[in-house]
C-alpha cells in the first residue's frame, strides 16, 4: 500500500473515529497496520477505538506496541496510562501517566488522571499534588475539582485522627468555601474546634451540620458535649433532652461531659462510624486505662475495621481486667479465629470449656479450630457433625466439614459439603479453592470448568489461578476464552514472552490473523534474527493477503533456519500464488534436495509445471508425489 493510499484511510478512520463509529474505524485501522508497521499513529488511534468500545485489554496491548515505536510520545504514554487505569494496574497506570506529564507537562487532563491513579494507592499527598496541578491548566474542569476536594476530605480525615489539628482544620476550611453543604467538612471542623478549645467555632460548624442533619443523635451529643465543656450548662441540659427524645431512653441522661462522650460511643458504635467509636474511647482510656468495656468497643470496632492485630491486644486488655465477662472471650475467640492464630484460639476455647463445659458458642468454635489444629479428622468429624445438626446450615462448619473429608480422602463426599457452603455463600475461597482441588485429583475437567471462572470472578487478581484456567482451557481448545484471560494476564505481566506467544496461536486458531501478527512483529522486534518468528510473520502476511511482505519474511527466515523444509514449501507456494513459477520451481527443488521423500515438494513441482505448460514433468512429479504419501501412509 503507498503512502498516499495509508493517508486517505487514516483520514476516513479519523472521520468515522470523530463521528463514533469506532467499528468502522478499526477496520479501516486493521487493513493499513496489516499492510505496514510503518504508521504509528495507526496503532495509537486503533487503540483508541479499543478503549472506547470497552476493550481496554486490547487498547493496552496496541499502545505497548505504539510506545515501542515512539516511546516519547506524550499522547502515547497517556493513553497506555489511562487503559492501565481502566484495568485497574495503578502501579503501571502511575508510570505511564507520570511519563506523559513529564513529556506534556500543560496536560491538565493527564494530572488529573495521574491524581486518580495515586488515589487508587491511597498516596494522598502525590495525589493532591497533580489534582492542584490539574486545576491550574484547567481550572473549570469539574470532574477533577470533584476528585480534587474528595481527596482533600480523605486526606483531611487522616490528619484529624494523627491529631494534626490545625492542618486538617486548613483543608476542611478550604472545602467549605468551596462547598458550603460539605456536611464532613462542618463536622471535622467542629471537632477540630473543640479540641483546640475554640467553642464558638465548634458550635458554629456543628449547628450548620444539624440543620443539615437534625435528627443524628451523634451530632446533638457532640453539642451537648460542648456546651457543657464551654461552662454553659443550661443549653446542654436543653440539649440533653432533646437526646433523650431521639435516643427513646426514659432514663435520666448524665450532664457529666465523660458520661456523655460513653453515650457518644456507643451511638458512633451502632452508626458504624467505628473509627470515631476508636477515637472517642482512646480519650477516656487515657484517663482511666482499666476500663474493660470501652476496650471490648474499641476492639470491635477495630476488628470492623480490619485491623485485626489491634483488635486481639484490646480484647486481651479487657479481659485482663475483667475475666468474668464470657462476651469479652468470645471477641477475642473471634478475632483469633479470623487472625488464623488456631493454636492460641484452641488454648482460649479450653480455658472457657473448663469453666462450663456446655457453652455453645465456645462449642461451636472449639469444633471449628479442630480442623485445623487437630490430627486426628476422625475425631474433628464428630465434633462438627454434631455442631452442624445444632446450628444447621452454617458455611464455617460446612465448609469445615468438607476440608475433614478430604484429609481423610472422600472427595465426593467433601464436593457435596463445598457445594453447600457456595449456595449460602457464592464467593466462599475456600470451598471454591477445595472444589478446584478436588477438581484436580479427580481430573474431573468439567468441575474445573465450572468453578474455576467462578473463583475468577470473585477474586480476579489472583494471576496463577488465572493461568491455572487457561491451561484446562488451551486443553479443551477453548482458543476464544483462552484469550480472554491471556489479556488479563498480559496487563500484568507485560513482558511475559511465552504468554504472547500462546495468545498469538490462539489467535491463529481463531483465524484472527491480524492480532497474531501484531503478536509476532512485537515478539521479532525483541528478536529479529529468529527464524521462527520470522516464519510466524510470514504467515499471517500471508493469510492477510500480503504476499511480497510474507516471501521477503520467509526468504529472511531461511537464511537463519537453513534447510527448513517447510519454510521451503510455504516460500515455494508463496512464489506459486505471485505466479513466480521459476523461483517456485527452484525453491521446491531444493526442497527435495533436502528432504527426498517430500511428497508435499513433489506435488508443489507437479501443479507448477502443469501451469507453466510442462505436462511431462508434472506427470512425472505427479507420480512421485503419489508414491512417497502412499509410503507415508
Amino acid at each position: 500500500m503507498i503512502d498516499k493510499d495509508i493517508r486517505k484511510l487514516f483520514n476516513k478512520a479519523l472521520d468515522a473515529g470523530r463521528n463514533r463509529n469506532y467499528k468502522e474505524s478499526i477496520v479501516l485501522l486493521t487493513r493499513i497496520i496489516s499492510s505496514t508497521d510503518k504508521y504509528p499513529p495507526a496503532f495509537l488511534y486503533l487503540a483508541r477505538c479499543y478503549h472506547a468500545l470497552g476493550d481496554y485489554n486490547r487498547s493496552v496491548q496496541l499502545l505497548k506496541y505504539f510506545i515501542k515505536l515512539r516511546p516519547d510520545s506524550g499522547a502515547g504514554n497517556f493513553f497506555l496510562g489511562r487503559s492501565y487505569l481502566a484495568v485497574r494496574n495503578y502501579r503501571l497506570s502511575t508510570y505511564y501517566l507520570k511519563k506523559s506529564v513529564k513529556l506534556n507537562p500543560e496536560t491538565g487532563y493527564a494530572h488529573g488522571l495521574l491524581g486518580l491513579s495515586y488515589l487508587k494507592q491511597k498516596r494522598y499527598t502525590l495525589a493532591l499534588t497533580s489534582f492542584r496541578t490539574a486545576l491550574k491548566i484547567n481550572p473549570d474542569n469539574t470532574r477533577i475539582f470533584t476528585a480534587y476536594i474528595n481527596s482533600l476530605t480523605v486526606y483531611g480525615v487522616k490528619l484529624f485522627f494523627k491529631q494534626y489539628y490545625k492542618n486538617a482544620a486548613e483543608i476542611f476550611e478550604f472545602i467549605v468555601k468551596s462547598d458550603n453543604d460539605h456536611i464532613v467538612a462542618h463536622l471535622y471542623l467542629s471537632a477540630i474546634y473543640r479540641e483546640l478549645k475554640i467553642p464558638d467555632g465548634a458550635l458554629s460548624h456543628l449547628d450548620y451540620a444539624i440543620s443539615l442533619s437534625p435528627s443524628d443523635p451523634a451530632l446533638r451529643l457532640n453539642r451537648a458535649i460542648i456546651l457543657l465543656q464551654a461552662g454553659r450548662t443550661p443549653e446542654a441540659i436543653t440539649e440533653i433532652k432533646r437526646i433523650s427524645s431521639l435516643l427513646k431512653t426514659d432514663s435520666k441522661l448524665s450532664s457529666n461531659p465523660d458520661e456523655l462522650i460513653r453515650i457518644l460511643i456507643n451511638v458512633h458504635f451502632k452508626q458504624e462510624k467505628y473509627q470515631h467509636a476508636v477515637y472517642y474511647a482512646e480519650k477516656l482510656l487515657k484517663i482511666d486505662y482499666h476500663q474493660p468495656y470501652l476496650h471490648s468497643i474499641v476492639a470491635e470496632s477495630y476488628r470492623n475495621i480490619g485491623d485485626l492485630k489491634k483488635a486481639r491486644n484490646h480484647f486481651i486488655r479487657a479481659i485482663e481486667d475483667d475475666r468474668n465477662v464470657i462476651e469479652y472471650h468470645y471477641g477475642l475467640a473471634i478475632v483469633l479465629w479470623q487472625l488464623k492464630a488456631y493454636t492460641q484460639l484452641q488454648g482460649e476455647l479450653e480455658r472457657i470449656l473448663r469453666k462450663d463445659p456446655k457453652d455453645e458458642i465456645a462449642r461451636y468454635y472449639y469444633a471449628l479450630v479442630l480442623s485445623k489444629t487437630e490430627n486426628e479428622p476422625d475425631k474433628t468429624l464428630i465434633y462438627l457433625q454434631q455442631e452442624i445438626k445444632k446450628h444447621g446450615p452454617d458455611t464455617k462448619l460446612m465448609c469445615s466439614l468438607g476440608i475433614q473429608y478430604l484429609k481423610v480422602n472422600l472427595p465426593e463426599l467433601a464436593r457435596g459439603w463445598f457445594e453447600r457452603t457456595l449456595k449460602l455463600d457464592p464467593a466462599n475461597k475456600d470451598a471454591l479453592v477445595s472444589l478446584i482441588d478436588i477438581g484436580e485429583k479427580l481430573a474431573d475437567k468439567d468441575q474445573l470448568l465450572q468453578y474455576l471462572p467462578r473463583y475468577l470472578e470473585v477474586f480476579p487478581e489472583n494471576i496463577p489461578m488465572r493461568k491455572k484456567y487457561v491451561k484446562l482451557l488451551l486443553k479443551e481448545e477453548e482458543y476464544l476464552k483462552t484469550i480472554e484471560e491471556i489479556l488479563k494476564i498480559i496487563s500484568y505481566e507485560t513482558e511475559n514472552i511465552k504468554l504472547k506467544e500462546t495468545l498469538a496461536v490462539c489467535y491463529r486458531k481463531t483465524g484472527n490473523y491480524f492480532d497474531a501478527l501484531l503478536l509476532y512483529m512485537d515478539l521479532l522486534r525483541n528478536n529479529p534474527e529468529s527464524g521462527r518468528f520470522l516464519q510466524a510473520v510470514s504467515y499471517c502476511k500471508m493469510q492477510l493477503g500480503e504476499l511480497d511482505d510474507a516471501i521477503t519474511l520467509l526468504k529472511k527466515a531461511s537464511g537463519y533456519m537453513k534447510n527448513n523444509r517447510t519454510i521451503l514449501l510455504t516460500l515455494g507456494a508463496l512464489y506459486y500464488r505471485s505466479e513466480r513459477y521459476e523461483d517456485a520451481l527452484n525453491t521446491l527443488r531444493k526442497a527435495t534436495e533436502i528432504s527426498p521423500n517430500s511428497w508435499q515438494a513433489y506435488e508443489g513441482l507437479s501443479r507448477t509445471y502443469k501451469k507453466i505448460g510442462n505436462h511431462i514433468f508434472a506427470d512425472k512429479f505427479k507420480q512421485k508425489a503419489k508414491k512417497y504419501h502412499k509410503l507415508l501412509s
